[in-house]
């Protein structure tokens, strides 16, 4: 398959994949990618302003220093590559979050952690609940070390 088609294809996907929304894995991006999709990636990483350059659905250089900034910020692998994890913090779902405390794990409990920058291991220990007080204290909410829709709201918005 040609290199035309290939981004042809790729870009069709990303855009059913974005279209779709939740419960669809979103494309994985890399430098070279160009669509539909890099242009939403560009404008999420504008609107948390990562990213200065113009929108225009070409995954450059210029992108890919913005994606490498936001992953650092966010204590994610900093490949410069747009997966999984990049697209979860960037571009939150619209379900609600579950109720994290203390001894739980998985995808959620990384997602946690990545918006309060703290290293994502998906383990919900003493460090992430020492940042959820730190962040309730900030933000006014009962300081309970339990991540509950007042917590994830604000640290989504």
């Amino acid at each position: 398959m040609n290199a035309f088609f290939r981004t042809l294809v790729l870009t069709s996907i990303a855009a059913v994949a974005l279209a779709v929304g939740t419960g669809v894995a979103l494309a994985k991006l890399e430098h070279g990618n160009s669509g539909a999709a890099v242009k939403e990636l560009q404008q999420l990483l504008a609107d948390k302003n990562f990213y200065k350059g113009k929108i225009d659905g070409k995954f450059g250089d210029g992108t890919e220093r913005a994606v490498r900034s936001f992953q650092e910020e966010n204590k994610l692998k900093v490949d410069g590559k747009v997966g999984d994890e990049t697209w979860s913090l960037l571009k939150p779902s619209q379900a609600p979050e579950p109720k994290l405390k203390i001894g739980d794990t998985g995808d959620a409990v990384k997602k946690l952690q990545g918006l309060l920058k703290l290293k994502a291991d998906g383990k919900f220990g003493q460090k992430t609940k020492n940042a959820v007080i730190k962040f309730q204290k900030r933000e006014g909410i009962n300081p309970d070390g339990v991540a509950g829709p007042d917590t994830w709201q604000r640290l989504q918005a």
